[in-house]
């Protein structure tokens, strides 16, 4: 069956009304003679239920317009801070993604060059959008700086070992300060005792409270 037996034009003439290549006209009329429904050709609403039923979805240059006269009502719309519309702009993201990955698998030049724009015009507006939700957080304060709230915690943590090296040490010797020299000299025979006896007590402590973080 010859396209010329089928169609009142020639294919190079659909081409043009279709915006499509000749080769692309061609394989739309091999793919009709598998199915047994020749797509027709001169009628692009036709030609959209046709696609859609043998091909896949329609290319966005194949659907129709929208009504350039619809009145839309945006009284109940709400603004949305920055970081829900950095939000919206991700799921925008995915909708391209997915509709590229749609157009890869039909094989159409024109309509994956179109979607491969909008993919890429809408990652530059997230990365943007993400860039500057990144810098109004620092500025507001929401954000912290890693490196040094770690450097601060390590620094809090080796001054909390070292007085705790030191606390047995330094209670006595301020406990030493406030004894009367009669004391000081029973004070010097029981420090032996003391400071062992400190350690232990918080030694018990230190067991309690790391059992206490490994329950949590």
């Amino acid at each position: 069956m010859s396209a010329h037996a089928k169609y009142p034009q020639q294919l190079a003439e659909y081409a043009e009304l279709h915006g499509r290549s000749l080769q692309c006209i061609k394989d739309w009329v091999r793919r009709g003679k598998d199915v047994g429904k020749l797509p027709p050709l001169g009628d692009i609403a036709k030609m959209r239920d046709w696609y859609a039923q043998h091909i896949g979805p329609p290319p966005d240059d194949m659907r129709p317009p929208e009504p350039a006269a619809v009145q839309r009502d945006f009284s109940k719309v709400k603004a949305l801070d920055i970081e829900r519309n950095v939000d919206a702009l991700r799921v925008t993201l995915a909708i391209n993604k997915q509709l590229l990955d749609e157009a890869m698998q039909c094989a159409d030049e024109r309509t994956i060059a179109l979607r491969q724009r909008n993919y890429e015009r809408c990652f530059n507006l997230v990365r943007l959008a993400e860039s500057s939700l990144t810098e109004l957080q620092k500025e507001r304060g929401q954000l912290i700086d890693k490196e040094r709230v770690l450097g601060d915690f390590v620094k809090i943590v080796e001054s909390l070992k070292s007085m705790r090296e030191r606390m047995a040490s330094d209670i006595l010797i301020e406990l030493e300060k406030s004894c009367s020299k009669r004391l000081r000299r029973v004070f010097a025979q029981l420090r032996e005792l003391l400071e062992p006896a400190i350690e232990r007590v918080r030694l018990q402590e230190e067991i309690l409270f790391s059992r206490g973080l490994r329950e949590e």
